[in-house]
């Protein structure tokens, strides 16, 4: 199969954006104080990886189905 094409850095943000929502959503940031240098690391951990198309589609999808809990499938 074909590989993948680079991300575009638009795409990385907004999947990031879409992360950091749910992470606030879930109470991820706690203490409130340390929420700045947690959303950084994040954000480098991803922004370190060359992400590709599929990268980005697969993790907003892992987000998606992370924020929206179990349910049945097919």
């Amino acid at each position: 199969s074909a590989k993948s094409e680079p991300a575009l850095k638009a795409d990385v943000e907004r999947m990031l954006d879409h992360l950091e929502a749910e992470l606030e959503a879930s109470n991820f940031f706690w203490p409130a104080a340390k929420k700045p240098s947690m959303v950084a690391n994040v954000r480098n951990l991803f922004n370190r990886a060359p992400l590709t198309e599929s990268d980005v589609r697969t993790m907003r999808g892992i987000i998606r189905a992370l924020a929206e809990g179990p349910r049945r499938r097919g």
